[in-house]
């Protein structure tokens, strides 16, 4: 059984190309387990514990390279250099360009309000996080949940970020009529991509440009 404190790897953000993965299986004499996971290094285990019911569980920190390129990271069970059936798990990687095009096809307003309450999610969640980590009464399931709301408020905070950052981009962009007075159009058959069928035997029929109802 597998368990990734992180939900979702981001290869540019040192933090969130780490994770912690929880191992149980059960104690077998002279058997031997381990983590192995595709475009990760693995780190010896910080936490190991044997149950009363003889399931052993592990806590094992790890880390993805940054030029990975897939688009998910496998993590498995393996013993005498073999894959335990049914023992894998996927933690998805999400890319920077994925996530802009994402971003770019909001609104302004929409984006602002994606920004502002990732953000005031992010701290809310780290709140959270904060108060299970450090509480001495917490359980070690309860102390791995608020890791996890770490991560998550991480996340969170860094598409915060990049859409404000986007929003910043595009207060800077300004646009000008070339025509002084005159607006550009919005509607066929002035804008491009109109179809223009009379001209189909010397052109592709459709039109390119902009019309700007202007005098010559």
């Amino acid at each position: 059984m597998l368990f990734s404190v992180n939900s979702e790897f981001v290869l540019t953000e040192p933090k969130l190309r780490t994770t912690l993965v929880v191992v149980r299986y059960p104690e077998i004499s002279g058997r031997k387990y381990s983590l192995i996971g595709s475009c990760a290094t693995v780190a010896k285990p910080v936490w190991s514990e044997v149950s009363a019911a003889g399931v052993r569980s592990e806590i094992f920190p790890v880390s993805v390279s940054a030029d990975c390129g897939a688009t998910s990271v496998r993590f498995s069970i393996a013993t005498s250099g073999k894959t335990v059936s049914g023992s894998s798990i996927s933690v998805p990687v999400m890319t920077r360009s994925a996530l802009f095009t994402s971003l770019s096809d909001l609104s302004d307003n929409d984006l602002f309000v994606f920004a502002r309450d990732s953000a005031a999610s992010a701290n809310k969640l780290l709140d959270s996080s904060r108060a299970l980590i450090s509480s001495s009464g917490s359980t070690q399931k309860e102390k791995l949940s608020g890791l996890a709301l770490s991560y998550r408020a991480a996340n969170l905070s860094f598409r915060s970020d990049d859409a404000f950052s986007l929003i910043r981009a595009r207060e800077d962009i300004r646009y000008s009529v070339p025509v002084a007075g005159k607006s550009m159009p919005t509607d066929y058959p002035f804008i491009p991509g109109s179809m223009r069928p009379y001209r189909r035997d010397t052109t592709d029929g459709i039109h390119h440009g902009w019309d700007i109802m202007a005098a010559v």
